[in-house]
């Protein structure tokens, strides 16, 4: 060999090369498919009702409403007179049945039926301890709390990085958005009001474990959300097979077209498999959910929520959430049907194949520059 002279790499080297190339490039698509995103969600969302991921903002429940699952609030929480949370006692695993990052605010006195509290920049201790009952240190209020529950200001069971969720949240949400029919996989549902219902659709029946998507553009809807390209309607009908998921892409909201749903009923919702329906909702705004009652998971990682219905039956992942009426919001967690695809042999044999081709490529690299 000629010293100084590069080394060329053989046609069948750069041959194992682009296979690397290829079974790697492969294994990024798989990574990003809406059944990988519908899972990664329900697996962040955990048993949670309520999760508001921003940092500075405040998450109100009004007087008399009933969580009946926990909260966790990256942001400030407060709580109106006799609210009630986490009544159906569901676990959270490790983390408290409600989690405030910022300050808790007491209106009155508030109940807590089952789990723990934790309240990291909260100006709060407790009054009596022993009584189970949560005092505000400036008079504004106390939370009845459970037998058995902590200090919140030593409670350290938080097993959530806040920054990881609002990350994985807005992937979730990217992906959903920007998925397409492929097949059977994953279907495009159809949305018309037939001037009583805003009915949601598919051709056929979908497969088990499939997903459809449906895409609602708020251009669509008039300024009160109850009227469907000019045809008004005052229920929302959908019946979820069962192992299908629907996801239902909210788009085109606004300032001034934000209302989703106004006085608008949901046909049994919980009856119906709302708990595989997810609503994402697309935009920064300020998204107002309607005052009958709203069904299924609402993702909405950069969007704020508000809310007059008297039940909403879901969880709600959103900035901040504002309850405006005395409201349930049901324990109603998502459930994902959607198979996850798992690499094929083939896709194993290609990454052995290309990575022992770019092995022989660093390695006859570092042999010609020794030599040199």
């Amino acid at each position: 060999m000629i010293v100084g002279m590069p080394m060329r790499a053989s046609t069948s080297t750069k041959l194992l090369g682009l296979l690397a190339v290829v079974a790697l490039a492969n294994t990024g698509v798989r990574a990003q498919t809406v059944a990988s995103a519908l899972a990664n969600f329900q697996k962040d969302v955990g048993n949670y009702n309520v999760i508001s991921l921003s940092a500075t903002g405040t998450t109100t429940i009004k007087t008399g409403s009933d969580v009946a699952g926990g909260i966790a609030t990256q942001g400030n929480l407060t709580l109106g007179t006799g609210t009630l949370m986490n009544s159906s006692g569901f676990s959270t695993g490790s983390n408290p049945a409600i989690s405030v990052g910022g300050k808790l605010t007491l209106n009155g006195s508030a109940n807590m039926e089952y789990g723990n509290i934790y309240a990291r920049g909260s100006n709060l201790s407790y009054s009596t301890q022993n009584s189970g009952i949560l005092s505000d240190s400036s008079g504004g209020g106390s939370i009845n709390l459970p037998s058995g529950s902590t200090d919140p200001l030593t409670n350290s069971a938080v097993n959530w990085t806040w920054s990881t969720v609002a990350s994985d949240m807005k992937t979730d949400s990217t992906t959903l958005a920007n998925a397409t029919a492929n097949g059977t996989t994953i279907l495009a549902g159809t949305i018309s009001s037939d001037g009583q219902d805003l009915n949601f659709t598919t051709s056929g029946t979908p497969a088990a474990g499939s997903t459809v998507i449906f895409t609602l553009n708020a251009a669509d809807l008039n300024s009160s959300g109850n009227s469907y390209n000019g045809v008004g309607f005052n229920q929302i009908d959908f019946t979820v097979p069962t192992d299908v998921n629907y996801v239902i892409d909210v788009v085109g909201l606004s300032a001034t077209n934000n209302t989703l749903f106004s006085g608008v009923n949901f046909n049994s919702p919980e009856s119906n498999n709302g708990s595989q329906v997810l609503w994402n909702i697309e935009g920064t705004t300020t998204v107002d959910i309607g005052s009958n009652g709203f069904d299924g998971a609402i993702l909405a990682p950069s969007a704020s929520i508000t809310t007059s219905t008297a039940l909403l039956s879901g969880q709600i992942v959103s900035q901040t959430l504002t309850d405006t009426a005395q409201q349930e919001i049901h324990e109603e967690n998502f459930n994902s049907f959607a198979a996850v695809a798992v690499p094929e042999p083939m896709t194993f044999a290609l990454w052995g194949v290309g990575l022992c081709g770019v092995g022989i490529l660093l390695r006859r690299r570092l042999t010609a520059a020794v030599i040199r």
